[in-house]
């Protein structure tokens, strides 16, 4: 387990299901509640765009966004 999981995740409450599903999982897991799945969407999302360049990060965070807002 990583130290952010270790110093952030645990102590927020982070089970081991949901701490396995963010490095081998994705959003859709049953371990996401409807109320955080769009949370860990999120988070795959950034880290999908990554490397991809600003605009297309953007577009994609202002999808997400519009979705939790919605």
């Amino acid at each position: 387990m990583g130290v952010h999981a270790v110093g952030f995740a645990k102590p927020l409450g982070f089970t081991d299901a949901q701490l396995f599903s963010t490095v081998h999982g994705s959003a859709e897991d049953p371990v996401w509640s409807q109320d955080k799945a769009p949370i860990s969407r999120l988070a795959d999302e950034l880290y999908a765009t990554n490397h991809s360049g600003g605009a297309t990060a953007r577009r994609a965070i202002t999808a997400t966004w519009t979705r939790l807002y919605a």
